[in-house]
């Protein structure tokens, strides 16, 4: 299961534009990697929370973008791969882990 929540807010600058401020999150349960079903090929729930703020100005030609995604580090796996110790049980050898925080600065030309 998924879900997710973001709000938003714009504070107008009058004639120096505008200020946008977006927080969001979103949520996953429990996941199984493998068709056991076992502990070693499954991800516990997690959740993962994306920050971002934007200015544009007049009259919005122009936005500057600072955004965070994975805001606070969570580390998660997008997959793991179990396979069988010697003594028959399993641990995961292999897996993808997701991004961790990473920041982002993004410049916008809007043409109208």
């Amino acid at each position: 299961m998924e879900s997710g929540l973001g709000t938003q807010y714009t504070q107008e600058l009058g004639d120096a534009g505008s200020l946008t401020a977006r927080l969001d999150a979103a949520y996953r349960s429990l996941v199984y990697f493998n068709l056991a079903n076992t502990p070693a090929g499954a991800q516990s729930g997690y959740t993962l929370a994306n920050a971002r703020i934007s200015g544009t100005n007049q009259p919005e030609r122009w936005t500057l973008a600072v955004e965070i995604a994975n805001l606070t580090n969570k580390l998660y796996y997008l997959t793991k791969t179990p396979a069988l110790n010697a003594d028959g049980s399993l641990f995961p050898v292999n897996g993808t882990p997701g991004v961790p925080r990473t920041g982002f600065v993004t410049i916008e030309r809007h043409f109208h």
